[in-house]
């Protein structure tokens, strides 16, 4: 009896391993960077709480409340304005998807329709050499688009919520070999579309473009609102 209870509890224990491990070869995704935007007024240093060491700047027009970050109203228009204040910079590698599975989650609150213009974040632009990823508000729709670009393919998705109404909103973007998606307050659009690699030399920039001109052509699409915290995760 007592063979016969050891071999069922040594088969137990494997199933167990088995039913853990997940498929074979399958990637592990891990959090990259995580920005809880919780510094104290007057902070300058935009800190990861992962524990990877991916720490940026803050701008000195970013508004601090121990809390969240808010980014103030930017003047457009015809020339509009040039303030690289307004932003969060990241400058790593790091935040380059490649090749892999990769997903940012945003808590943010966008004052309404009117401020529903400009750039949440992004890391490249459009011409950037390797390709970009972005997360964008709909030009006065109040929605948002996750956006994925290499050099031999794209993906964009907007979300199916209007989320420029003063409240708190958690937004994930999702890349993955074979779509993009765009999750709002749990609601999810995808498209299927296998964008490539994606890796470029220019920092992440959270609150606008990091490089512009402010014409009409090559707007700075400064983000008008409040972001609680970022979480950028990876399964390279």
């Amino acid at each position: 009896m007592r063979n016969t209870l050891v071999g069922i509890a040594t088969a137990l224990v494997a199933a167990a391993a088995l039913a853990t491990a997940g498929p074979a070869g399958a990637a592990t995704t891990q959090v990259v960077a995580r920005y809880d935007m919780n510094e104290t007024p007057g902070s300058a240093v935009l800190v990861d709480g992962s524990g990877n060491g991916l720490n940026g700047t803050i701008g000195s027009h970013v508004v601090l409340n121990g809390s969240y970050h808010s980014f103030p109203n930017i003047k457009r228009g015809n020339g509009g304005t040039i303030d690289p204040q307004h932003l969060d910079v990241v400058n790593s590698a790091r935040l380059n998807p490649g090749t892999a599975d990769f997903t940012v989650t945003v808590r943010l609150r966008i004052p309404s329709i009117a401020a529903s213009a400009g750039n949440v974040m992004q890391k490249g632009q459009t011409g950037t050499k390797g390709g970009f990823w972005k997360i964008q508000l709909d030009d006065g729709k109040g929605r948002i688009l996750c956006d994925f670009v290499s050099p031999t393919g794209s993906g964009g998705v907007w979300s199916a919520q209007v989320i420029a109404d003063n409240r708190w909103h958690t937004v994930t973007c999702q890349r993955s070999a074979t779509q993009v998606s765009t999750t709002v307050d749990g609601i999810t659009t995808r498209i299927a579309h296998a964008v490539g690699d994606i890796a470029n030399t220019v920092p992440l920039t959270i609150g606008g473009k990091g490089s512009c001109t402010a014409t009409p052509q090559h707007d700075c699409d400064y983000f008008i609102g409040s972001i609680d915290y970022v979480e950028i995760q990876s399964a390279g």
